[in-house]
Order: structure tokens, then C-alpha cells, then sequence
């Protein structure tokens, strides 16, 4: 998963890489870091990035400071992924 400020979840949810803005007038940043929390205590592996001047719905974040959150999730997401096969082959 890529962002969601779901207050539910269980030891079975997927890795969870989040990207808020402490600016976005919608989505508070403080209810994703509480949820990440959540998740990291509950063992679910998790990345959390917070950027100052995006905004809401910041998309690829092209003039802003949160214009490399894509390079960070693809590696992110390709730790997770060689980690399962690196566990199945174990």
C-alpha cells in the first residue's frame, strides 16, 4: 500500500510506504504517522515520509519537495519484494 489513513489493521496488512505533507489542508500528516506507528509495532514493515510544502493530492510531486517520493517508494517496494522471495527460498 501506498497511503491510506485506514484506522484499522492487522498483522496480515501489506507493507506500507506513506507520503503526506504537513501543509495538506485535508489530510491531516499526524493521523498517518500514528497509523504507521500502528503498523511498525504490529511488526508490518513500513517507510513514512513527511514534506513540508506539497500540499494535497501532490501526484508525483513535480515542483515540490517531495519530487523524489517515487524513486523512494519503487525502492521501498523492491526491498519488500526481495525480501518475500529471499524468505521463500529459505
Amino acid at each position: 500500500m501506498a497511503y491510506t489513513g485506514h484506522g484499522r489493521y492487522t498483522e496480515n496488512d501489506p507493507p506500507t510506504f506513506a507520503v503526506v505533507s504537513s501543509d495538506d489542508p485535508i489530510a491531516s500528516a499526524y493521523v498517518m504517522e500514528k497509523r504507521i506507528t500502528c503498523l511498525k509495532q504490529a511488526g508490518i514493515p513500513t517507510a513514512f515520509h513527511v514534506y513540508h510544502h506539497a500540499g494535497h493530492g501532490f501526484g508525483t510531486g513535480k515542483g515540490t519537495d517531495a519530487e523524489n517520493w517515487m524513486d523512494l517508494a519503487v525502492h521501498f517496494w523492491q526491498e519488500q519484494i526481495n525480501k518475500s522471495i529471499s524468505n521463500r527460498n529459505n
